[in-house]
């Protein structure tokens, strides 16, 4: 599996033409969809260190919102990527909605029937996932398996190894934001470094 489609939409059912769409074009995917914002989240939460797209609709029937469930994914990681769906504009949206989604990171605004729009998103963020520091992080652990669980030490005595590592990271953790800051500024002093050795 490449990655996983989590699609929260209590008006869509599994043989939804945006479902197997996305099935179709993205054969290697598990698409999982969910009728209510809470087993979605639940969902989520559980497997945060996986690779996965979020589409939230907007409009609830009843319960929590996409809205709601997009502020309760951001207090937990930011680096998880969300494509908000609505069947109407986004200016018929209350303004404080609007104002949720545009200061977030990684956040996208579809309509549902637009699906070229759809795999256009799904493309950029696939290429995020290349540039990104967690995924790129991510790529080298699965390609170095025998480096992965070795037990490096930070912070005094608190052990970690790089998929624990990957995982604070994944989190937006103290410490993870601590290692990622200074694994940026490792290659950029090594790539200064090997420029003056020339």
């Amino acid at each position: 599996m490449d990655f996983e489609i989590i699609i929260a939409d209590d008006n869509m059912s599994s043989t939804d033409p945006f479902v197997r769409r996305l099935e179709k074009k993205y054969p290697n995917t598990d698409v999982k969809l969910f009728s209510e914002i809470q087993k979605c989240l639940d969902y989520i939460f559980d497997n945060l260190s996986q690779k996965m797209i979020v589409f939230l609709d907007c409009k609830f029937d009843v319960g929590l919102q996409g809205i709601d469930a997009l502020k309760q994914i951001r207090e937990k990681t930011s680096l998880l990527y969300i494509v908000m769906m609505s069947a109407n504009s986004p200016l018929q949206l209350p303004s404080d909605d609007i104002i949720e989604m545009i200061n977030n990171k990684g956040i996208y605004f579809i309509n549902n029937s637009d699906m070229s729009k759809v795999e256009e998103i799904i493309e950029r963020i696939k290429y995020n996932w290349n540039t990104d520091f967690d995924c790129v992080f991510e790529q080298w652990i699965l390609q170095h398996e025998n480096e992965a669980d070795k037990t490096f030490v930070f912070k005094g005595n608190e052990k970690y190894t790089l998929r624990m590592i990957l995982n604070e990271i994944r989190l937006g953790t103290g410490f993870g934001k601590d290692i990622e800051r200074i694994m940026y500024k490792s290659t950029i002093q090594s790539l200064l470094d090997s420029k003056l050795d020339d």
